[in-house]
């Protein structure tokens, strides 16, 4: 558009709200102070995952082949696997459309590491996503002082076993260790050379005190 003399610019964008980029943005936003001035046009800043892909099949628009298979969203090469929620009983994924809890869109996206140890961890976790698919057996590593005072019941066990024997995985082993770093570290090292698949719950989280990536770390040899 042309006003006067000046060249007024708007850029049509996908941007939708969730979007780590999206912010305080409206259906019309002006451009960043460090920006060349223009405006952001998000027609579909309303629209959720469901409707994203109505719209895409409705109207048989092209899009990635990358959705066909079992990507959600797409990053960058090294923080991007396919979502998890779509692996079917033969470690097979089916399409991005196919995702029936829409709030699990970003669930394929690997956080950004924060330190080169979770940069190792991370990179890991991307070299072995796909050996996943044809793992056999598994070992699960329950980690939390207060499950062995009998502060807090474990019931991640039978979910874990169920959800395992739903695809073909054999649960061998459940330990229940300590919040101590090398307890941690031993089990996981003696369960990832035994078995094809090591889980861990409980311990990982954003508190100062915990040790858990270390601990997996060190029993990768990382």
């Amino acid at each position: 558009a042309k006003i006067g003399s000046e060249k007024n610019f708007g850029f049509v964008l996908g941007t939708r709200k969730g979007d780590p980029n999206c912010g305080e943005q409206t259906s019309f936003s002006p451009s960043s102070d460090w920006m060349p001035p223009f405006m952001r046009v998000n027609p579909i800043l309303d629209w959720n995952y469901g409707q994203i892909w109505r719209f895409l099949k409705e109207f048989d628009l092209p899009y990635p082949s990358l959705y066909d298979r079992g990507y959600t969203s797409l990053g960058k090469v090294d923080d991007t696997i396919p979502n998890p929620a779509l692996m079917g009983q033969k470690g097979e994924y089916l399409p991005a459309f196919m995702l029936s809890d829409w709030t699990l869109e970003r669930s394929g996206r690997l956080p950004q590491p924060k330190s080169s140890l979770e940069c190792d961890v991370r990179d890991g976790l991307v070299q072995k996503s796909q050996n996943v698919i044809g793992a056999k057996t598994a070992g699960l590593v329950i980690i939390g002082d207060e499950i062995l005072k009998g502060k807090c019941q474990d019931t991640n066990t039978i979910y874990a076993a169920q959800r395992l024997r739903e695809r073909g995985v054999s649960l061998k082993r459940v330990a229940v260790v300590c919040d101590k770093l090398e307890s941690i570290a031993n089990e996981v090292q003696s369960q990832s050379q035994a078995f094809d698949l090591v889980m861990t719950s409980g311990g990982l989280g954003p508190t100062h005190d915990d040790i858990t990536i270390k601990a997996v770390a060190s029993g990768n040899n990382m």
